[in-house]
């Protein structure tokens, strides 16, 4: 099978599997639901608004970016290294506790899973862009393989 053919990287199978996880992951992490015990009360006032827009940004781009990778697009891992930086972004602010008391123990260890899983999907992200777009890739891709001798 020839490296260029879509859907054949173990790359490119590892990009839905850390979007679902990395999504349920932030799902339970949220006030309110699962393991977390910090109020929206425990906040400060400006970092709510921060921490909506990069929670709406982790799903929104998540769900886009499976929807685009079951369809086929090579616009997919825009999107994955969307909820990553998201991800990054977010967990960084909470466990730095900037904007509020620090996390309990059970936060804490979900955060650094998914400050984990969010660098191996910011990888796997770039790792396929920049595959599609290099040339020498497309080439190796369009050539027949050598017949083994």
């Amino acid at each position: 099978m020839l490296r260029g053919e879509r859907g054949t990287t173990p790359v490119r199978k590892a990009y839905p599997i850390l979007v679902v996880v990395l999504a349920i992951l932030f799902l339970v992490s949220f006030p309110g639901f699962g393991i977390e015990t910090r109020s929206y009360a425990s906040y400060a006032a400006w970092a709510g608004p921060i921490f909506l827009i990069l929670s709406l940004l982790i799903f929104a781009s998540g769900i886009v970016g499976l929807l685009l990778h079951w369809r086929g697009s090579t616009k997919a891992p825009y999107f994955g290294m969307v909820m990553a930086g998201a991800a990054i972004a977010t967990i960084l602010l909470d466990i730095s506790h900037v904007g509020g008391l620090p996390p309990p123990t059970g936060p804490l260890i979900l955060s650094g899973i998914g400050l984990v899983l969010a660098v191996v999907l910011l990888w796997v992200s770039y790792s396929e862009y920049c595959w599609q777009d290099c040339d020498e890739c497309k080439d190796d891709a369009a050539a027949p393989s050598a017949p083994s001798a």
